[in-house]
Formats: structure tokens, C-alpha cells, sequence
């Protein structure tokens, strides 16, 4: 099948069951063995992904407002008829995509732990068991658009196939040349099976996927699909939004002046990340610590500054601010020599009206780090 044309098949299974004897890998490969996989992609929905990891929370043990707001990356607020707008897995839409269709004992069944991991793992479970060689997985969810009807599939994760389809530098019609095109071919094809698969009492959570410009392999950055919320053209809407409804992941409200954000490193000593006063964010300043491991990064000047701005923008983003908030920066540097890679870096941040900074040459910094920045935002 050319890359021009798209054929979605959709695929009836038994019904699968939190503590089911089958694993899911071997589930999903028990109902493949008699079709071809390869140089195909097999769509499977976040459900049953969900059931096979446990992610499920007993109606009666909590109120279902405050497990979206435990289970949010950044809670938007309530909009009516009981959804509430979220941010969780890089996804904005409702309710932390908590749901309760198709849960045989009751439950709220939540969103897998890390969509990455799971489709990961199903890829060289089914790779070594039906001896593949080229082929893609996907894990689907639903949502829903502003101003449209009805939902649509999207993708959480995928494996084995490229995300992001880069059309810049390709000339239209009238040969000029494309600036800012990229196909998202993750969600369009997520979107193609949720059609098929259906959203009721059909019992085909899994679909395969022929044809289309897929571009197959293992080296790609199946991530390269998300965007930072600061490079987020519809950021400006609901920044606001974040702004007023801070909370930490454990779903506490937090002191409307402190900043504290898992995603960046936990503050070691009595500091806060930052503070908001009077109409500014007062940031501490970050070091290249990976906030997942809370390990100091050993890599080059130019990773640590890297990290160190990542570090910066995810409390930006948890006062919800972006880099172009930004007033002040005072950058700490222990050898000046580094001057020049760390600038390269801090550039990337402020492409246009860069705040005012200093740069300040230290004996030392705290993690017998090279480089330390801190940042004063407008708030």
C-alpha cells in the first residue's frame, strides 16, 4: 500500500480485566498471531493499558473534582457540567482524562503512569515474540476540540514509527518555500482508528494501521510531537487560568505566594523555588540538578546550561509565566571561559526584547556546579 493511501482495521478481542492471567503484551499477542504486523502500526487504547497496570481508584474512596486535580499536571478550574479543564501528559482537556465507561467493578480508571514506558514495552514484547522487523505502536485516547462537537482520537505515546512529519523547507504549489508545517502524523492516525475502534460496547480496543507517509524505525524521539506551553500559540489563553489555580500534584492548594512545582529540582534547604510578591516573581536560582533523579547532571557545559533553563521554565510555567515574563537574570559562572557555550544556550530562550542580565564570575557554587541562574519575572 502506497504512502497515499490508509487502510484502518479494527480489531475484536476478548474483554480484558484488571488481574487478568494474560499480561497485556501477551493479551495483545494472543489476538495477532494470525495477522501481519509488519510495516504496520497496531493502535491500542490507553484503557486497556490502564487495566493491565492497576490504574484504577474505587468511586466511594474520593470525590471525583479532587482525584482530577491529584491526577492533573496543572488543574485549569471547573467549566460546567462537571469537567474540569486539565493539562496531563502534555494534553489539554478535561478531567485528568479520568473516566468511568467500560469499568466493570465501578471505578475511576485513570490514564496510564508513563504512555512512553507502556508502548516501549509493547513493541519488543510483540518485536521478539512475532519476529517484526519494522512496525509501530500506538496507545490512543480520546478528547475533545473548542467549538467542535463530539470527540476524536489522539495519541499519548507511540514506538517505532517517527511522530512529527517536517514539511519546513518543501515548497507549495507556487514554489514557495514552507516555514512553519509540520504533520502531526501521531494524532492523525489516532484519530483514524478511534473511528473505527468506536467508543461504545463494540470490543475492538485494538486497530492496524496500512499505508500512509509513516516513516518506521527505533532512533526517532517519539516526544518530538509535544510542545513546551511557552512555545504553545494558544499558551496566552489559558495562562491565567494556571495562574489562579496552582496546586501541587498531591491535588493541596499552595500559599498563593509560593511557587512549587515537581517538575523542577525540590528545594534542598529553606528556600522556596520562588515567591510572588507585589506584582514579580522572585526565583531562586536553578542548577543543572535533573529534577527526576535530583542528581547533579555530569555532563558538558552546554547540557547543564540546558538543563538549568528547562529547570527555570517549569517554575515559570508553575506561576504560569513563560521566558517572555522575564525581567531580570543573573547568571553565576565559575569559570568565565564557559561564557560563550552558556550564552549559546541562554539565547535560545530570549529570541526577541531579552531581559536585562548579569553575569557574575564565582569562586564556587552549591554542588560544586559550573553554572547557576536566577530569574525576576513579572507576575
Amino acid at each position: 500500500m502506497s504512502s497515499k493511501e490508509l487502510s484502518v482495521q479494527a480489531i475484536k478481542t476478548k474483554i480484558f480485566r484488571h488481574g487478568s492471567e494474560l499480561g497485556l503484551p501477551e493479551f495483545l499477542a494472543s489476538h495477532l498471531e494470525s495477522v501481519s504486523l509488519e510495516r504496520k502500526i497496531l493502535v491500542v487504547t490507553s484503557k486497556i493499558v490502564s487495566l493491565a497496570e492497576g490504574q484504577l481508584v474505587p468511586q466511594k474512596s474520593i470525590e471525583k473534582g479532587q482525584l482530577i486535580k491529584n491526577e492533573a499536571e496543572y488543574y485549569l478550574g471547573e467549566v460546567g457540567h462537571g469537567c474540569h479543564l486539565t493539562i496531563k501528559h502534555g494534553i489539554l482537556g478535561l478531567t485528568a482524562g479520568i473516566d468511568v465507561s467500560n469499568s466493570t467493578d465501578g471505578n475511576f480508571i485513570l490514564l496510564p503512569k508513563d504512555p512512553f514506558k507502556s508502548a516501549k514495552d509493547i513493541y519488543f514484547y510483540l518485536k521478539r515474540k512475532l519476529d517484526l522487523k519494522e512496525f509501530g505502536v500506538l496507545i490512543s485516547d480520546s478528547r475533545t476540540l473548542p467549538l467542535r462537537k463530539g470527540v476524536l482520537g489522539c495519541g499519548l505515546a507511540c514506538f517505532g514509527f517517527k511522530p512529527i512529519q517536517n514539511e519546513i523547507g518543501k515548497e507549495d504549489l507556487f514554489k514557495q518555500k514552507l516555514k512553519m508545517t509540520q504533520i502531526n502524523c501521531m494524532d492523525a492516525l489516532a484519530s483514524a482508528a478511534v473511528l473505527v475502534m468506536g467508543e461504545a460496547n463494540e470490543q475492538t480496543p485494538l486497530a492496524l494501521i496500512s499505508g500512509g507517509p509513516v516513516e518506521f524505525g527505533e532512533s526517532f524521539d517519539v516526544t518530538d510531537f509535544r510542545l513546551e506551553m511557552s512555545e504553545d500559540l494558544y499558551f496566552p489563553m489559558y495562562r491565567d487560568l494556571i495562574k489562579h489555580n496552582q496546586i501541587k500534584n498531591e491535588g493541596d492548594k499552595m500559599p498563593n505566594n509560593v511557587i512549587l512545582t515537581d517538575k523542577a529540582p525540590a528545594p534542598v534547604g529553606p528556600y522556596s523555588q520562588a515567591v510572588k510578591c507585589n506584582g514579580f516573581l522572585f526565583c531562586s536560582g536553578q542548577i543543572p540538578i535533573n529534577p527526576k533523579t535530583n542528581e547533579v547532571l555530569k555532563g558538558s557545559i552546554t547540557e547543564q546550561a540546558e538543563l538549568v533553563m528547562k529547570n527555570i521554565e517549569a517554575v515559570l510555567m508553575a506561576a504560569g509565566l513563560n521566558f517572555s515574563d522575564i525581567v531580570k537574570t543573573t547568571i553565576y559562572l565559575t569559570n568565565m571561559n564557559d561564557f560563550a557555550q552558556v550564552n549559546e544556550v541562554y539565547g535560545k530562550y530570549f529570541k526577541s526584547n531579552p531581559p536585562a542580565r548579569s553575569t557574575i564570575a564565582v569562586a564556587a557554587l552549591p554542588k560544586a556546579v559550573n553554572v547557576e541562574i536566577e530569574v525576576l519575572a513579572r507576575a
